[in-house]
């Protein structure tokens, strides 16, 4: 794997297992992020989502796939930069940020490890 790839399958590695609590035990993750109460089953359904994007992750950074390397560094600081708009507007708890910092610093490592590959 490439550097960019293993900062890709690593970050998948934490959306996957987001992902699975989010499918076992959504009403644990709700209260300790201060989230809004959802109605039965949506916070299972994210947590599916977010699975995927993770196994998505996982698999794109397995197997160096460039294109969805790149894409990632550019939708992770999109989502913080949607963290911030949702908490400055007063729709999400300020918690929340810590997840977008998450995203925003995985993106970090992957633009850096971009960069570091295309010097030889």
């Amino acid at each position: 794997m490439t550097q960019s790839g293993k900062s890709l399958f690593y970050f998948g590695i934490y959306t996957a297992i987001a992902g699975i609590l989010f499918l076992l035990v959504p009403e644990t993750l709700i209260n300790m992020f201060q989230l809004p109460a959802l109605p039965n089953g949506w916070a299972r359904f994210i947590g599916l989502l977010v699975l995927v994007i993770g196994l998505y992750d996982l698999l794109c950074g397995r197997y160096d796939i460039k294109i969805y390397i790149k894409a990632s560094v550019y939708l992770r600081f999109g989502f913080f930069v949607g963290c911030l708009l949702l908490i400055s507007t007063g729709q999400m708890p300020l918690n929340l940020l810590m997840l977008g910092i998450v995203d925003a610093l995985g993106a970090t490592w992957t633009a850096f490890a971009l960069k570091a590959e295309s010097y030889p």
